[in-house]
Parts: C-alpha cells; sequence; structure tokens
C-alpha cells in the first residue's frame, strides 16, 4: 500500500497547531509521514511540534530560517519518501479518514492527482471577508472521473492543500514553488496539470481552511497593492519560462498558456490600484510577445520571411543598380562604378507626386452627419493628425477618419504618440480623432493628451466626434482655439455647462462614416510590394514580425467551431453586464488588438480583418459601441447592451435611429429570449474559426500601400 507524505509548514501558529497536528496524527490510514518545516518561529510553535514529535516517531521537525511558504513547501519536498504527497497548512486541519480513502481511488484508478473539497470557517473579529465567495471557490465542481484538460482545470481553484499528488510526478520533473512570491501555488499547481492526464474530484468536504483576521489572504484582499497583484502575472511568467525550455510540453499547452494569461491580467486589474492597470496591460503586452515569438521559434512549421541585411552585387550590378541600405533610411545608386546614397524620404516624397494622380478617391456616401466637419476641416490648409491609441474600435475611428480626409483631399500629417513633443516646436492646426477617451475610468491615459492641448503653439484644434464624461480636468484645457464635436446630447450638455470659451458642436461617430466597400478591396499594388520590401532591415523584419503574432496572431484563437451568433462583451471597467458566470472564456473582441493607429495601412488591414470577422455572423451581441456600429454597417442584426455610463444608448440615440436592424436591451435574458424565439436557439458560447492571415498575407497588403512605413510605430518599443 502506497505511503502519504505530508508536508506541514509552520510559522508562528501556536494558537492553531494542536488542532493541525491532532487532525494528520489521528488518521485512520496510520502508515504517514509527517513532515514538519519550522520556519524560524518565534513563538511556541517548535516547543509544541517537539511535544507531540516525542509522543508520534512518524512526526520529523526540519528548522530552517524563515523565508515564507513557498521555501519551507520546498524545504519539506526534500525530505518525502512517500509514493503519495499533500501539502497541509498549519492552521487549517482534515478529516480522519482523507488519506485512507485517498489511497483507495489511487489504487482503483490511473490517476495523477485528487481533488476533493474544502470548506471555510471564520476564525476572530474583524474578519472582512465573503465566506460563501470563498466555499463555493474552494469546493469542487465535479465529481468522479476526467480526462485533465483546460475545461477540467478551471472548475476547481489552484490551491495545493485540497489535492493529493504523485511524489514521483513532482521530483522527475522538478517541481517546486516559486519562492518571494504571493499565490505561490499558482506556478506548482499549473506546472502539474500540464503534465498530468488523469484525475479524480470527490464532492465529500475533506479539509477544513481557516479564514483569520492576520493571514495573508484576509490581508491582500482588503487592500488593492500593485505587488500583490501583479504576482499573478509573476507566476504565469515563471511558468511560461519553465514550459519553454520543453519544446512539445510549451506547443501542447500554448492555448492554455495565452487563456491562462488573459484570466490572469484580468483578476491582476482588479487587484491594484487605479493608476497601475496601465502597467498590467504594459506587462501583458511584453509576455504575449515573448509567448509568440517563443511559438515561432519552436514551431517547425512556421516560415517567415526574413530580408537580407547584406547588400550583395553581382559583377554587372556594380556598373548599374538601385539597392536599399542596411539602415533602411537610404538607396544606394551604382552607375558605372561611382556610388550615390539617397535618403529615401526625400525620394519618397518625389515618388508620392509622381504617383498622385493614381491616389484612391474614397466615395463619401452615407448617412454620416458631417457638413460641419467638413466646414472646419477645410479651413485648414494642412494640419496634423493625432489619432487616439487605443483597440481595434479606436482603430475603427482612425481608418474613418484617414477615408475621410482623402476622400476630401486634404492635406495632413500624422502624430507619431511616442515622439509627439517634436510636432510642437513651432505653430501647427491639429486634429485630434475623438473617441471615449475623455471619461474619469481613463484619466491616467489622456494625460499625454491633455500635454498637447496645453502647448501655446497650437493654432487651431478639432477634436472630432468624441464623449465626454467626468472630465473637467479635459474641458479646462479647451479655449477659443478648440471645436469639439460630441458625438451625444450628454456630453454636449455636459461640456457646455463646464466651458463656455470653446465651441461645441453635436455630431455623429466617425466610424459611421466608414466606406466598407474600400475595406473589402484586396487588390494589391504589386509595384509597391517589390519597392517597399527593399527598405526593410533584418531587425525591422523580426520586430515586424513579432508585433505581427501578438497583434494578427490572436485572432485565430479567438473562436471556435460554427455558429451564427457572436458574443462580445468589455471586459473593463466600463462593463454593465454580469455575464462572466455565464461566459468563461469570454472574448472582448475589441481588446483582440492595440495600435498607436499611426499607420494607416497598418490600421486598415486591422478592420478589414475587424470585419471579416463581424461577418461571418448573423447576430451580433455586443456591448461595444464600435462592435455594435460596425456590424450595424454590415447589415447584421445588433443587438446591444448599454455600457455603465450610457454611452452606448446615448450614440445611438443620436446617429443611429434609422438603423432598423440594431436594437438595446436592458438586460441579457432579453437578448436570450428574442434569439431564442428568431433563431430558435439557445444561448452559447461563440463557435466560428476565422482563417487569419498569414506573415506573408499580412506583409503584402501592408507594403502594397502607398504609405507604407509612414511611421513605423508598429515595431517600436511600446511597453
Amino acid at each position: 500500500m502506497p505511503k502519504v507524505s505530508v508536508v506541514i509548514p509552520v510559522y508562528n501558529v501556536e494558537k492553531y497547531l494542536r488542532e493541525c497536528l491532532d487532525s494528520v496524527v489521528n488518521q485512520t490510514l496510520k502508515d504517514i509521514e509527517i513532515i514538519c518545516v519550522n520556519d524560524g518561529s518565534t513563538d511556541n510553535s517548535l516547543n509544541i511540534l517537539e511535544e507531540y514529535a516525542l509522543r508520534d516517531k512518524r512526526i520529523k521537525i526540519i528548522n530552517k530560517k524563515n523565508g515564507g511558504l513557498s521555501s519551507a513547501r520546498n524545504e519539506g519536498l526534500k525530505y518525502i519518501s512517500g509514493e503519495l504527497c499533500h501539502f497541509l497548512d498549519s492552521d487549517d486541519f482534515i478529516e480522519q479518514n482523507l488519506y485512507e480513502n485517498a489511497i483507495s481511488i489511487f489504487q482503483n484508478f490511473n490517476i495523477d492527482y485528487l481533488c476533493f473539497s474544502s470548506k471555510s470557517f471564520i476564525d476572530g473579529e474583524g474578519v472582512i471577508q465573503n465566506q460563501r465567495d470563498i466555499d463555493n471557490y474552494i469546493c469542487t465542481k465535479r465529481d468522479g472521473l476526467y480526462d485533465v484538460n483546460f475545461d477540467i482545470s478551471k472548475d476547481t481553484n489552484i490551491h495545493v492543500w485540497n489535492k493529493i499528488f504523485k511524489t514521483s510526478k513532482i521530483k522527475q520533473n522538478n517541481l517546486h514553488f516559486i519562492e518571494g512570491l504571493l499565490y505561490e501555488d499558482i506556478y506548482f499547481m499549473w506546472m502539474y496539470v500540464f503534465l498530468s492526464k488523469k484525475v479524480y474530484f470527490v464532492n465529500d468536504t475533506y479539509h477544513h481552511y481557516r479564514i483569520r483576521s492576520n493571514s495573508i489572504m484576509e490581508k491582500t484582499t482588503q487592500n488593492l497593492s500593485l505587488k500583490t497583484g501583479i504576482d499573478h502575472l509573476l507566476n504565469w511568467y515563471e511558468l511560461f519560462k519553465t514550459l519553454s525550455k520543453d519544446k512539445y510540453l510549451f506547443l501542447n499547452n500554448f492555448d492554455n498558456l495565452y487563456k491562462l494569461l488573459e484570466i490572469y491580467t484580468i483578476r491582476t486589474r482588479e487587484m491594484v490600484p487605479n493608476n497601475s492597470t496601465i502597467y498590467v496591460e504594459k506587462l501583458k503586452q511584453k509576455y504575449l510577445l515573448e509567448l509568440n515569438y517563443t511559438k515561432n521559434v519552436l514551431d517547425d512549421n512556421h516560415h517567415s520571411i526574413i530580408v537580407d541585411n547584406k547588400i550583395k552585387y553581382k559583377p554587372i550590378e556594380k556598373i548599374f543598380s538601385i539597392k536599399t541600405n542596411p539602415d533602411g533610411k537610404h538607396k544606394i545608386l551604382r552607375f558605372a562604378f561611382i556610388k550615390i546614397k539617397l535618403q529615401i524620404s526625400l525620394l519618397a516624397r518625389v515618388l508620392k507626386v509622381i504617383k498622385k494622380e493614381n491616389n484612391i478617391n474614397y466615395k463619401n456616401e452615407t448617412c454620416f452627419k458631417n457638413n460641419e466637419i467638413i466646414a472646419c476641416l477645410n479651413n485648414f490648409k494642412d494640419f496634423y493628425f493625432l489619432p487616439n491609441k487605443g483597440n481595434l474600435g479606436d482603430m475603427a475611428i482612425a481608418t474613418a477618419c484617414y477615408q475621410f480626409f482623402d476622400s476630401m483631399r486634404l492635406s495632413y500629417k500624422i502624430i507619431d504618440m511616442t515622439k509627439y513633443e517634436e510636432y510642437l516646436n513651432s505653430p501647427i492646426n491639429l486634429v485630434y480623432g475623438g473617441g471615449g477617451l475623455f471619461t474619469s475610468y481613463y484619466r491616467p491615459y489622456y494625460q499625454d493628451i491633455l500635454k498637447i492641448f496645453k502647448s501655446k503653439n497650437l493654432k487651431q484644434v478639432i477634436i472630432l466626434p468624441a464623449s465626454f464624461y467626468d472630465c473637467d480636468d479635459v474641458l479646462e484645457c479647451l479655449d477659443e482655439r478648440f471645436t469639439v464635436f460630441c458625438r451625444e446630447k450628454n456630453s454636449l450638455d455636459y461640456c457646455l455647462s463646464k466651458n463656455k470659451k470653446a465651441k461645441f458642436v453635436l455630431a455623429d461617430d466617425m466610424v459611421l462614416s466608414l466606406n466598407t466597400e474600400v475595406l473589402n478591396n484586396d487588390n494589391y499594388n504589386t509595384t509597391n510590394i517589390k519597392t517597399n520590401i527593399k527598405c526593410i532591415n533584418v531587425n525591422d523584419s523580426k520586430m515586424l514580425y513579432d508585433y505581427y503574432l501578438n497583434v494578427i496572431g490572436k485572432f485565430n484563437r479567438t473562436l471556435k467551431n460554427s455558429s451564427n451568433i457572436g458574443y462580445f462583451f468589455r471586459t473593463d471597467k466600463e462593463s454593465n453586464v454580469d455575464i462572466m458566470k455565464e461566459i468563461y472564456s469570454l472574448i472582448d473582441l475589441s481588446l483582440v488588438a492595440n495600435s498607436f493607429c499611426s499607420d494607416k495601412s497598418f490600421t486598415n488591414i486591422m478592420i478589414k480583418h475587424f470585419f471579416k470577422m463581424l461577418d461571418s455572423y448573423e447576430y451580433i451581441v455586443t456591448d461595444r459601441l464600435h462592435i455594435g456600429i460596425c456590424s450595424a454597417l454590415l447589415n447584421k442584426k445588433v443587438l446591444l447592451l448599454d455600457n455603465s455610463y450610457k454611452k452606448v444608448s446615448n450614440v445611438l440615440k443620436n446617429s443611429m435611429s434609422n438603423y432598423n436592424n440594431i436594437r438595446i436591451f436592458d438586460s441579457f435574458n432579453e437578448i436570450k429570449t428574442i434569439l431564442n424565439n428568431e433563431n430558435n436557439t439557445i444561448f452559447e458560447q461563440n463557435k466560428k474559426l476565422i482563417p487569419v492571415l498569414t506573415y506573408e498575407e499580412f506583409l503584402a497588403q501592408w507594403l502594397s500601400e502607398e504609405n507604407f512605413n509612414a511611421e513605423k510605430i508598429y515595431w517600436r518599443e511600446i511597453l
């Protein structure tokens, strides 16, 4: 019969230690090994351990300097000899028949680990915890034998104290706990899960979890902390680094790692202060780049385009040739052994004049109410355009702006937000792209925009249709130079009540001006492709490929199988929908991609792909404004829910009252009823696979645009 080794870390728990030890030494299974790791206790805990060890020879005491829970567990792992292993916290206790029943299950089923239910209890006064929520989390949701997969694993918690493991699997794979991080179970548990094939769930309660006033969990759930929150992501990163050392283990679990990162990013955002959420997003983007790049390196089936960094000349080319210098900024012209170095940007301006007659003249056939915007823009001989950095919705706004400007044949330059100060050295006219940035939710994000608005070198400023909610600091910056277009009457009324200097006008959201016919055009300018590809050097190619993986590569992991209904809901603070309980694998489609929106070619590609995804459905259910608008432009049946401050309903009321294919509802249950009646279906998760652009296809589309490489923003360090 297998032996069970139980590892009990002990640190200053004299009040609870006896109850814990009694529950172990009195087990109905007698052949157990009890390893107690005294982690530098300064109270009476060590004396209690020695007292019990004198009475029970199965108890082994390991003394060490204080290093934390992970350090103590790792130390205990060095001494285990049993075939099965259990980690028990010294302030909890277990049922006396746990190990005997566990042995029986392991003997009857070929499982890798056992998971049983736990029940919490509050010890002490002043403890702020929702015990019902905790019990729901630490109770198993299944019963019986299951194959281990991501869906099974997410149905249980990641704590190790309600599970029993195979010692051989721990030692053979050198599994351990990450020291110095909270939520220390995350790394160990997921590594073990990814190495496992079978699990047995038991609904019966075998473990009792004590909630006390000075426990780690109780403290961290009361206080928002960047340190405690970010540890979720740091544990994920340690998991990623370990898996990436094993090619096949990593590739088999790539999708699971991706899903885990999304889950832990959401949890981390909920735990950190509001002014730290931008750091969480930066960390997530950094990890996504590494995750996708590692997949590219390990996947034998992948082939990427890498442009040669060296200029090689054939004999005839030494007499006459034109080649791109490795710095990507110059052309090398050779004629009769004379070499001339020319700046590419200068050549590009010349070529632009030559090709002017071939520019696409976008049709502007739409119900978009734009007369006053046109009048304002026509007053500018030239201007700088500042698109709003953001998600797919912001890219849709930027694409609509580019189409709009080009249809009017306006002269403009694009501001690169990473070096905006360079544009303010002399007086300029400015057009800002608008959208939903100016709310209290995004106050940390729009500070750079305010710095631009406060510049004395701004002559005239147009803010294209935007929303304004609880943003007095924005309105304080706007003076007589500003013409501001509001896309809801609520925003207009708010602005007029706070600011008497700027001019405020009600207008439609810019996305309503999108020309979908142009977006469906897949004809490439092959001459541009051949010319522009020479401008990419090796380093640029690698960084561009990383960015491609991070952004476009996420599309093909978004949806699966087949259905005619697409569900796309917010996962940020604007969400007003309690949908997480019904949709675990929630798809916030707008957040699939983020960009500075400074490159017309790139935003055009992304929005074309965005439209193709939406076009594959008959019904679109969302609380995202621009998913709703774009779907309506595609003549989809759009069922909308409002966001937290009624932006969606207010924009619809102002701009889309004539659209018969878009409706707004008060609750998700109403939508399910409509779908059941019209579509004869019940609610189900997204089920459709959209073909993703290959890197070669993406590169061809990107290079075919005339203004290729306009800002080079897509591969600049953005974190």
